[in-house]
């Protein structure tokens, strides 16, 4: 009984020499302007017991207090709910039994002031990360958000179609000229196909008359060539619109001095290209007679963004196009 008594004299003393049995990894937590929690680690010698007093509201201890000899971990969290924008500091005071003299703890937070509201997007514009764009017309957005259009096409009232030519019209998988196109015409679909005798005549199925006994000679035919629309000739035993065959462009009655066109026939006459100022749509084939050349005198052309006026992509003369892309490199306007 006397030596335990003695013992537990002594190590009272030697607490009472070494100031406190107890310490703390760190004196300071800074906590910045983002982090709400952090871990204080409390080692313990002897038979101590301990307590933590916080001096602000905005941060929490636990736990708190404890005893016995060891290793603590203290859990430290700051909330900065209606604090205002600024430098915060707080003190966490830790005191031991027997009354020993232990160190205190420094927090430190910052508050930040709150982000300016977002302007919402004006319509018909929408939000998509975080920039403004057109669902209707936008191809990396069409229709929503993160909707991608494939190559060759462009975004129209919100959905991916075929990026056709000024005067075509996309169907499907397809590009036609609703116009002539029997298959559709005036719109795509089943419900725009011409019934057998029937053509389409702008836009609108036609019948055709009754088959005639006249051919010209130059026409090779059964028995009757067909009475064709005015602005329409006979070629191949058809009726065909001279002023935009491809194969018998240009071509006049009897199909005579029409034109085989590697490109488009527009007015009668084979082009190279569309006219300076057609608007298209950034796709090489709008316009372009040599999708890839670097033959400086060879002149063509290609859709390219016009610098003038109100800015548009239309087709312009070039000396060159670059890759196959179509992009002018050098205009001769």
């Amino acid at each position: 009984m006397i030596t335990r008594t003695i013992k537990t004299a002594l190590s009272f003393l030697l607490l009472l020499l070494a100031g406190c049995a107890l310490s703390v990894d760190t004196t300071t937590l800074d906590f910045g302007s983002d982090k709400t929690t952090e871990t204080l680690t409390v080692t313990v010698q002897g038979a101590v017991e301990w307590s933590i007093n916080r001096s602000e509201t905005w941060v929490t201890v636990d736990p708190d207090n404890g005893q016995g000899d060891g290793t603590h971990s203290i859990t430290i969290t700051v909330d900065r709910t209606g604090l205002t924008p600024g430098d915060y500091e707080a003190t966490l005071n830790i005191s031991a039994k027997p009354d020993l003299s232990c160190p205190d703890v420094i927090i430190k937070m910052s508050v930040l002031a709150a982000p300016p509201p977002v302007e919402p997007c004006p319509p018909p514009l929408e939000e998509c990360n975080d920039i403004c764009v057109h669902p209707g017309t936008d191809e990396s957005n069409c229709g929503g958000c993160g909707l991608i259009c494939d190559d060759g096409e462009r975004c129209v009232g919100g959905v991916c179609v075929l990026n056709c030519q000024a005067h075509l019209t996309p169907c499907g998988t397809m590009c036609v000229d609703t116009q002539t196109d029997e298959e559709n015409c005036g719109g795509c679909g089943d419900q725009y196909q011409c019934d057998s005798g029937e053509m389409c005549v702008g836009a609108v199925c036609t019948s055709l008359p009754a088959c005639n006994s006249c051919c010209p000679s130059n026409i090779e035919c059964d028995s009757c060539c067909p009475d064709c629309p005015d602005g329409y000739i006979v070629c191949d035993n058809e009726c065909i619109d001279p002023s935009t065959n491809q194969e018998h462009c240009g071509a006049t009655e009897g199909c005579v001095d029409g034109d085989s066109c590697e490109l488009e026939c527009f007015g009668g006459q084979c082009v190279s290209c569309y006219s300076v100022g057609t608007p298209c749509f950034n796709n090489p084939n709008d316009c372009c007679e040599r999708p890839y050349s670097w033959d400086d005198s060879i002149e063509g052309c290609c859709c390219s963004w016009s610098p003038y006026g109100d800015k548009k992509w239309e087709c312009r003369t070039v000396t060159r196009c670059h890759d196959d892309a179509g992009i002018c490199m050098q205009s001769s306007q």
